[in-house]
């Protein structure tokens, strides 16, 4: 049985090295950096088709994931990433580093980092996550990216059961997982550890949102054949089906997966595509849903976010699109499908609302350049009349010195 992560071979292949030589980090010297063409954000969500899709301008203010973690079971995460300062917590678990020193927050394939931007990326232009005030639990427990010629270290079904647990005991409210069984391989029976790891989460209400998965032939997957887990299959710019998503009935909602912008390591960022990448959008949105309904079951954050899902090519319940693409801002704003009166609480801030800090910060530097053209205005003026005044009595004495 090999796990399939869900970096595409498409990525790979067309990959134009523009990042630095040496590794983000001194302990990834084991594995070859995911290299990927560095892209500059759009200066506005315009120019990020994910973002003008949604629309994220129109959500409640405040309402941005505050208050709610979301686990990312991946290659680690590149803390220090602009798009994910401050927003990564520090005890996070590496399974696959010897002592775990780097506490999931350092990443050597780039995948992680990109999932983790999705989610609660910073505001920055034509970039944000879904739920930029959420925070980011990282959990290093897989570098596979497919091939026979991968040399990212593998996990197994007892370290992804090992991180779900972690998930569980360190407060997770959403776990997303970017990686699965398919086909033959999705035999829930041949992994019963993992299994029964997903079903603790999903008894504590935990959101778990799984990738379907990258062969567009492939109609089983796990984890998302799993009771409790939204599976969660990839859409291209056009809103049809990304080329190679998985399908099949556990398809629960579809996502953009297709030319999608995340950060990367080394701070740039970059285009990826794959349900690797769909999935975090939907772990964004229930992570919107956690921060205003934090005493909702899990079930109903899978029907809040099904029955508020765009239509699409598929129709309802499709192979290729579930219920159709979610959509961040209606399952906000619409009321709930199982009869809840929706209200937009009183938000209390928990922490410093990034965009709030940036806006700040321009004020500030708007205020400090006008007071310094304003000091040097008036130096100016001075200046003029001293020598308007020199100028005058000189010519008066016919520069003779006065007596």
């Amino acid at each position: 049985m090999r796990l399939r992560a869900m970096v595409t071979a498409s990525l790979l292949g067309a990959a134009i090295v523009m990042l630095p030589a040496a590794p983000a980090w001194a302990g990834c010297t084991h594995v070859t950096l995911t290299q990927a063409t560095a892209v500059t954000p759009a200066k506005d969500d315009a120019g990020n088709w994910v973002l003008a899709r949604f629309g994220l301008n129109r959500l409640p203010a405040n309402v941005d994931g505050r208050t709610v973690t979301v686990a990312v079971l991946d290659s680690g995460v590149q803390a220090n990433h602009p798009a994910l300062q401050g927003r990564v917590r520090d005890d996070g678990r590496d399974l696959l580093e010897a002592g775990g020193a780097t506490r999931g927050r350092e990443d050597c394939r780039g995948h992680g980092t990109g999932v983790a931007s999705l989610i609660a990326g910073n505001a920055r232009g034509g970039f944000r996550g879904i739920a930029p005030g959420a925070r980011i639990l990282p959990i290093r427990v897989n570098e596979t990216i497919g091939g026979e010629s991968d040399d990212g270290r593998k996990t197994d079904d007892n370290k992804i059961a090992a991180a779900i647990d972690y998930a569980i005991e360190h407060g997770a409210d959403v776990i997303n997982l970017s990686f699965a069984y398919l086909n033959a391989d999705a035999d829930p029976a041949k992994h019963r550890v993992f299994a029964d790891a997903i079903r603790r989460a999903v008894e504590k209400d935990i959101v778990v949102v799984a990738a379907m998965g990258n062969e567009k032939d492939a109609t089983d997957s796990f984890p998302a054949n799993q009771e409790g887990v939204i599976g969660v299959a990839a859409i291209k710019l056009d809103g049809t089906r990304w080329d190679n998503s998985a399908g099949g009935k556990d398809v629960d909602v579809s996502a953009p997966g297709g030319q999608v912008l995340v950060g990367w390591p080394h701070g740039v960022y970059t285009e990826v595509q794959g349900t690797s990448f769909a999935a975090p959008i939907v772990a964004g949105t229930a992570a919107l849903l956690k921060q205003l309904h934090p005493k909702w079951k899990g079930s109903q954050f899978i029907t809040q976010i099904t029955a508020t899902a765009d239509p699409s090519p598929g129709g309802k319940a499709s192979k290729f699109y579930g219920a159709g693409v979610v959509d961040p801002v209606r399952a906000v704003n619409d009321l709930p499908a199982f009869g809840e009166a929706f209200k937009n609480p009183n938000v209390p801030v928990q922490e410093d609302d990034p965009q709030a800090i940036a806006a700040e910060q321009r004020s500030k530097d708007l205020r400090a350049r006008a007071l310094w053209l304003a000091l040097g205005g008036g130096a100016l003026t001075v200046i003029i009349l001293l020598s308007s005044s020199i100028l005058h009595n000189g010519l008066r004495r016919r520069w003779r010195p006065a007596e």
